[in-house]
Formats: C-alpha cells, sequence, structure tokens
C-alpha cells in the first residue's frame, strides 16, 4: 500500500517542530546573543543620534539643507549597499572575520567624524561607519539564522529589536543634550567604549566554523558583477532624487538620468518610513513647536520606545502561533492612521496629543519591524534563509536612505513654495536646517512666518508617508503564509554546540 505523500510531508513537520521545541541554548548561544545585541544597541544610537543635533551641526559646520540631509543618506546608503556584499563575503571567508572587520570599519568611521571641521569630511566618516553598521546589521540576522532554529527564532529577533530599539529611544535625547550642553562632537565620542568592547569580544564569542573551498575558488565564485550593479544603481537613484528640485529640476537631464538609470538596476525597493519619520519630526520640534535640540530628543521617546513592548509581544506571539501575516496587516493598518493622524501636527498641538500620536507610531513600525524580518525567512527555502535575512536588512536600510532623502527633498521644496506665501526669500530654504538652531536669535516677525512654513512642509512629508503606508499594507495583502517549522541545517556551526544540536 503506497504512503500518502501528504501523510509523510505532515509527519516530517511535526517531528521537525518536535525537534525545534526541543532545542535549548547554550552559553554558547547566549554569548552570541548577548554580543549581537551590543552590536545592534550602537548602531541604533549612531543612526539615530544625529536627528536632534543636525541644526546645530549644519549651522556650525556652514552646509546647507542638502548638506544635513546627506548627514543621514550618506550612512544609510553604504549601508544599505554594503550588507549584502559583507553577508556574501562572510558566507565565503567566514562570519567572524567581517563582522570584526565591520566593527573596525565603524570604529575608524567614527574617527573621522570626530574630527571633521567641514561637512565632506563629516560625510566620508558617516559613508565609513555606514559601511560597519550594514555590516553589523546584515551579520546580526545571518548569525542568527546560524545559531538559533526558525520557530524559535522570533524570540530571539526580538531580544536583537529590542536592543536596537533602546538605542533609538536614547539617542535623540544624548544627541540633543551633547548639542545644547556641550558640544556636537560628543554624538561620535561617545561610540568609542562600544566599539572597543566590541572588538575586544568578538574574537571570543562568535566562533562560528564552516567547510569552505580554496580563498582562489571563493573570489572566483563570488558575484562581482552583481555587487557592481546594486551599488551603482542605488546610489544612482539615490543621487538623482536628492538632486531633484534641489541642485536640478526634476525635468534637467542632470536629475532624471541618475533616478532612471537607479530605477532599471533596483526592479524593486520596498521604502520603509520609520526614518524618515525620525528625521523630519526633530524639524518640526525645534523649527515649529520652538523646542530645543534636548526636548526635540524627548519628543521621539514615545514613538521609539513603543517599539519595545510590541516588539517582545509580536515575536512570543509569532512563535507560539506560527504566524506572521497578521502582524505586517495590522502594523501597515495602524502606520496608516498614524501617518493620517501626523498631518494634524501643528504649532498649537498638545503634548499629551503628539505624545499619543507618536506612540501609535511606534506600535506600527514595531509591528512590522519583527514581523518583516520573521516573513522573508519563512518565506525562504532552508539553504537560501540566511541570505533572506541579509536581504531583508539591505532593503530595509535602502528603504531607509531613501525614506530621509525623499523627506529631505519634500521638505526643502515645498518650502520654497511656503517662504513665499509668507513673503521670505524663498532661497532661505536651502539653508532652512541651519537656521532653525539660531530660530530664538530672530525678532517674532521672522519666526513666526519660517515656522509657518516649515510646518506646511513637514505635513506634506506626513502626507507622503501617508501614501506609503497605503501602498505598503496593498502590497503586502499578497504575502502568502508559510510554516515556521524548517529543516535547521546550518552551513555555519557555533563550535562546541553541533553535537547537541544534531543529537536533538
Amino acid at each position: 500500500m503506497a504512503s500518502d505523500p501528504s501523510a509523510i510531508q505532515n509527519r516530517h513537520s511535526e517531528d521537525q517542530r518536535e525537534v525545534e521545541e526541543a532545542w535549548k541554548p547554550g552559553k554558547g548561544e547566549y554569548l552570541v546573543v548577548l554580543t549581537l545585541c551590543l552590536l545592534s544597541l550602537i548602531v541604533a544610537l549612531d543612526a539615530s543620534i544625529l536627528v536632534s543635533v543636525l541644526p546645530i551641526i549644519t549651522a556650525d559646520l556652514k552646509g546647507s539643507t542638502t548638506d544635513s540631509f546627506w548627514a543621514g543618506s550618506s550612512y544609510l546608503l553604504t549601508s544599505a549597499l554594503f550588507q549584502p556584499v559583507i553577508v556574501a563575503f562572510s558566507d565565503d571567508f567566514g562570519r567572524r572575520p567581517l563582522l570584526f572587520l565591520s566593527v573596525a570599519f565603524f570604529t575608524l568611521g567614527t574617527i573621522v567624524c570626530c574630527i571633521a571641521h567641514d561637512f565632506t569630511t563629516l560625510l566620508a566618516g558617516r559613508s565609513l561607519q555606514g559601511i560597519g553598521g550594514g555590516g553589523c546589521l546584515s551579520l546580526n540576522n545571518a548569525i542568527l539564522t546560524d545559531i538559533v532554529p526558525m520557530r524559535q527564532r522570533p524570540v530571539y529577533i526580538a531580544f536583537t529589536g529590542i536592543s536596537w530599539a533602546v538605542g533609538s529611544v536614547v539617542a535623540p535625547l544624548i544627541g540633543g543634550l551633547f548639542g545644547q550642553h556641550a558640544t556636537w562632537r560628543w554624538v561620535f565620542y561617545i561610540n568609542f567604549p562600544f566599539c572597543a568592547i566590541g572588538i575586544a569580544i568578538i574574537p571570543f564569542s562568535v566562533k562560528l566554523s564552516a567547510k569552505r573551498p580554496s580563498v582562489a575558488t571563493r573570489l572566483m565564485m563570488f558575484d562581482w558583477v552583481g555587487m557592481v550593479l546594486c551599488t551603482a544603481s542605488a546610489s544612482s537613484f539615490l543621487i538623482g532624487i536628492t538632486w531633484g528640485g534641489a541642485q536640478f529640476p526634476w525635468s534637467s537631464w542632470h536629475t532624471l538620468v541618475p533616478i532612471i538609470v537607479g530605477v532599471v538596476g533596483l526592479v524593486a525597493t520596498g521604502l520603509w518610513e520609520l526614518f524618515c519619520t525620525l528625521y523630519y519630526l526633530p524639524i518640526f520640534y525645534e523649527g515649529v513647536k520652538d523646542y530645543t535640540p534636548t526636548v526635540a530628543g524627548i519628543g521621539l521617546i514615545p514613538m521609539t520606545g513603543s517599539l519595545l513592548p510590541i516588539g517582545i509581544l509580536v515575536g512570543i506571539i509569532i512563535r507560539r502561533t506560527g504566524h506572521f501575516r497578521w502582524a505586517i496587516w495590522l502594523g501597515w493598518l495602524i502606520s496608516i492612521l498614524s501617518s493620517g493622524l501626523l498631518i494634524l501636527f501643528n504649532s498649537d498641538t498638545r503634548v499629551y496629543a503628539w505624545v499619543l500620536i507618536l506612540i501609535v507610531v511606534g506600535l506600527g513600525h514595531g509591528l512590522i519591524l519583527i514581523a518583516l524580518n520573521i516573513c522573508t525567512q519563512a518565506l525562504a527555502d532552508a539553504a537560501d534563509v540566511g541570505y533572506a535575512a541579509a536581504m531583508y536588512t539591505f532593503m530595509r536600510s535602502i528603504g531607509m536612505c531613501i525614506g530621509v532623502s525623499v523627506s529631505g527633498t519634500i521638505l526643502q521644496n515645498t518650502l520654497q513654495t511656503y517662504m513665499k506665501d509668507q513673503n521670505l526669500d524663498a532661497s532661505m530654504a536651502g539653508a532652512v536646517i541651519g537656521i532653525i538652531s539660531q530660530l530664538q536669535d530672530l525678532p517674532t516677525t521672522m519666526r513666526k512666518p519660517i515656522a509657518i512654513a516649515i510646518g506646511k512642509s513637514c505635513d506634506n512629508v506626513a502626507e507622503f508617508l501617508l501614501g506609503v503606508a497605503t501602498l505598503a499594507l496593498l502590497v503586502s495583502l499578497l504575502i502568502k503564509e508559510s510554516s515556521l517549522d524548517k529543516e535547521f541545517k546550518p552551513d555555519h556551526v557555533l563550535e562546541g554546540s553541533a553535537d547537541k544540536k544534531r543529537a536533538i
């Protein structure tokens, strides 16, 4: 009598689930996860710490509005572009060397930023930091796929997500305090202790090994063409949308050619709106509400702080139920609601109102952040889970990068119109980020119309976010369900744990 294939498949799935349920982490796994949490914390801290102090940096280095947004975009661009490259190299040359190299790049970039006296040097440092930060992010996910079975993974993804959220919560506040009471260079000095700890513990904690061919064979097998195409197309697209309407007209070939080339190279790029929100809210706080950089940093805590509990809860629920689509759909629904509420922000918005709205924003982002990470791994074949995890961080970082650039372009382009409406010089739009830090020194007759213009431009950014969230919800309806009970046979095995895992 022939066996029923579906029955065999179901039995295999049940057996696999029993194995994964029985899996228990040892000291080695805990040490690796602790290291990954530390790296997530430092990368999140550095990625978000500039947002409340950007006006001060722009004024001190005599930069333009475009320069100020490139301080964020340069980091996010290199972070996104080098993520797939670093993960691919780590598959061939090992996770530990590439993770160590990533922290080294991050440290070097921090040193360059500390000594910067012009925007060119600062952007060079931020780009180096981005390479290191991107490597830490992508390897974070890849290493988790090496040491934790799929069914157990949502909880550990939540742990590293919590570390990211903690860094995002405290970073704007710390940046505001440094900018207001010390020097903005402290937003980079603070990285050094974390970098030193990371460099010291990685060689002893991330002991992953894998069978690999010779170095020459690995170099020949590497997808160099794919790396160049991906890097060039993403860079081209970002440069085009940053130049549009700011340095060149949208109809100019200087703008159109880079965008077209970028779109052809990047057929599909997901916009992730969290960093867009993070970068434009401090401008609203300082330019419209007349808050200090410190208070502007505190003003982001309701959003970033609400990521913590929702991240833990979502990870636990998905791990127990094995279902993730509900979290994606609910997250985008909440994001649509919160983006609509952001449009209501103005100079008269009460504190309790914007606190509640930003909590809603954070809840939506927290749901999406965890659920999409799990979704990409669940939908991938067992052999490709590491690449899927890396692709998630790559696409997310590209989305962050585009979000910051697009929000900066929208802000600057619309400011020109609103400045004219307020009988102000439209050319001031190009330097408004630097002017924000000096608003309190301006007479009321000039300060008020500038605040009105900035407020209206921020409304346009919120409208853009609303459109993105709506489109994302519609696209997410096409996501199919997939089992979390996958066979766990990683290529990279934690030393001292291989026998224990295979014996289960």
